[in-house]
């Protein structure tokens, strides 16, 4: 993958760098202190961070577009986060559920491309920009949402980074398609107990893709889908047991939690 420093010095336009996964928004939710409890699965060490700690982002994986067009996508999430935390409310209605799905579609196609990027695609019949150049043109287009053509070796290349962003909206749609109208519960810890976030929300398993299917909002609540986990709005410890296992079994580099002793 190309490094960010291939940005003009000073990133005149603004352009993200390091980007989350999981919302940085997300995890502030579950700071203490300004930071998270973090376990580190291969080290067995528990750390503690802040949701801007580099652990939880991805360094320039896909373009500037794609950053701006998810945006829509994280914001519509939020207010329906923020309104379960706020309202104290016990549903969602359809729309607010289809945004969710939207939601962890995003969570799932961001994972996969970071950890299997793709390669920069050839395009014929065209003459690409040549960025050494053209690089300050390029990314101001980049940074107003759109997509350039660079000229590499005399061939004509779309970046893997842009291929990376149309792959990210690409798998979100395939979610949603496979998944119409899938509904998703509010529910809660007990007391004393908290949720797990994963570094992945679905997983490989003997072959079959599995998902969590749970997004954690605080350290006590949840919107979780029925169609994985039946469960009822305020759940019992051995079900949080449960949902908190597979969180742990599904990350590869780190889950986290507000307070890791609350999840064991």
């Amino acid at each position: 993958m190309a490094k960010s420093s291939d940005l003009q010095p000073g990133n005149p336009h603004q352009i993200t760098r390091k980007q989350h996964i999981f919302p940085a928004k997300s995890i502030e939710r579950f700071c203490i202190n300004n930071a998270v409890d973090v376990w580190l699965v291969k080290q067995s060490k528990k750390i503690r961070v802040n949701q801007k700690n580099a652990i939880f982002t991805g360094n320039r994986i896909w373009d500037h577009a794609t950053e701006r067009g998810s945006y829509g996508v994280e914001a519509e999430f939020q207010k329906i986060a923020d309104s379960c935390v706020d309202d104290k409310r016990d549903h969602l209605g359809k729309d607010e559920c289809e945004i969710v799905s939207a939601f962890y579609g995003l969570l799932l196609s961001r994972r996969e491309v970071l950890d299997n990027p793709r390669s920069p695609a050839v395009v014929h019949g065209v003459t690409g920009w040549d960025k050494s150049k053209c690089q300050n043109e390029m990314e101001y287009i980049e940074s107003h949402g759109g997509h350039t053509i660079c000229q590499v070796d005399n061939v004509a290349t779309i970046d893997e980074r842009q291929i990376n962003g149309i792959t990210v909206f690409k798998k979100m749609d395939r979610f949603l398609l496979d998944n119409p109208e899938l509904e998703w519960v509010i529910t809660h810890a007990p007391a004393g107990r908290e949720f797990v976030v994963p570094d992945r929300f679905s997983s490989n398993v003997n072959g079959v893709l599995k998902h969590y299917a749970a997004i954690p909002i605080t350290p006590g609540i949840a919107l979780i889908t029925p169609a994985i986990f039946l469960c009822q709005r305020f759940l019992a410890p051995a079900q949080i047991q449960f949902i908190n296992s597979i969180a742990k079994k599904f990350s590869r580099v780190y889950y986290f939690a507000s307070n890791l002793e609350a999840v064991l």
